[in-house]
């Protein structure tokens, strides 16, 4: 069995393409500089492999039998009553994720508009609006549900920090011949610039709640 073990260890370290280490009780500190030092680009075919391989093993639910019984188990949760368990470990997230599809269904959909979006606009002989009134009704509701949509989707983005659509993919690794230096002030500029479009969409998350709030009673179809 001993030797087992050690023939698969030696295979692992092959396989992630590691010089082989034989096992010990003692820890060794790594910079987290170092481990992003070396471009997974540059692995042999057999590493990238076993990489795929294992984040599929370790991700994918259907791997797991917990995981699949914990899937059908939220699945009928939220057939059942519209939520699941797990949806409560993150409400805010949950409920951001789906509802600006949601809200652009119903901007798509509706058969009505909610009759404040009326408000100052002059009426026939008859006491009705015309078709021009109610251009101008329409328009307005759906400048409102644009900026409730833009609102839950700046939350996301700010829920996942990295801004990559926008700045870029996120700098994990050291190129080839960029000193330690240049590299810290290159994330640390990444940083910064992803700190300021926060803040943008954090005044455009703050538009879009208020607005979800004032006018939640008329998110109807």
């Amino acid at each position: 069995m001993h030797t087992l073990k050690a023939l698969l260890r030696r295979v692992d370290f092959y396989l992630r393409n590691k010089p082989y280490c034989p096992p010990s009780d003692d820890s060794k500190l790594v910079s987290f500089e170092d481990v992003f030092e070396k471009d997974p680009e540059d692995d042999p075919l057999r590493t990238k492999m076993y990489w795929a391989v294992y984040r599929f093993w370790a991700n994918h639910w259907l791997c797991n039998p917990r995981s699949v019984y914990r899937e059908i188990k939220w699945f009928v949760q939220r057939g059942r009553r519209g939520w699941a368990d797990c949806d409560t470990w993150s409400l805010d997230n949950y409920l951001s994720r789906w509802l600006p599809d949601a809200l652009r269904h119903l901007k798509t959909t509706r058969h009505g508009i909610p009759c404040e979006m009326f408000d100052g606009l002059p009426t026939n002989a008859e006491g009705y609006h015309d078709d021009a009134e109610f251009a101008i009704a329409a328009a307005r509701w759906d400048a409102i549900m644009n900026k409730m949509v833009a609102g839950f989707e700046a939350w996301n983005r700010i829920q996942d920090g990295l801004y990559e659509g926008e700045l870029g993919e996120y700098p994990m690794r050291r190129p080839d011949g960029v000193s330690r230096e240049d590299w810290k002030k290159t994330k640390d500029d990444r940083f910064k610039a992803s700190r300021l479009l926060e803040e943008r969409d954090k005044e455009i998350f703050d538009e879009g709640m208020k607005l979800f709030s004032a006018h939640f009673g008329s998110l109807w179809d």
